[in-house]
């Protein structure tokens, strides 16, 4: 995918981008409650969930993860857990 900005993307992208991002918060929740503490996602390292562009600037856009990648916001779980009741 290329590394367009949301303003130049088409509402059929823009779409996709936001669904996705709400099922990778599911799998970030996930991982965070089997492993308290010992998850980051917002570099690319050998033990970590990586959450790649745009996805993870979608993610701190609507405030679900922290601005430094370090943790899941309170709107973020909420988020996942909207995503798991549909």
């Amino acid at each position: 995918m290329s590394n367009q900005p949301m303003a130049e993307r088409t509402a059929g992208e823009t779409e996709f981008i936001d669904q996705m991002s709400r099922k990778m918060m599911v799998e970030l929740c996930d991982e965070a409650i089997r492993n308290p503490g010992k998850m980051t996602f917002a570099v690319e390292e050998a033990n970590c969930h990586v959450v790649t562009q745009p996805y993870l600037e979608h993610m701190m856009s609507k405030g679900w993860v922290a601005k430094d990648g370090s943790r899941i916001l309170a709107a973020g779980w909420a988020t996942a857990a909207r995503f798991l009741k549909r």
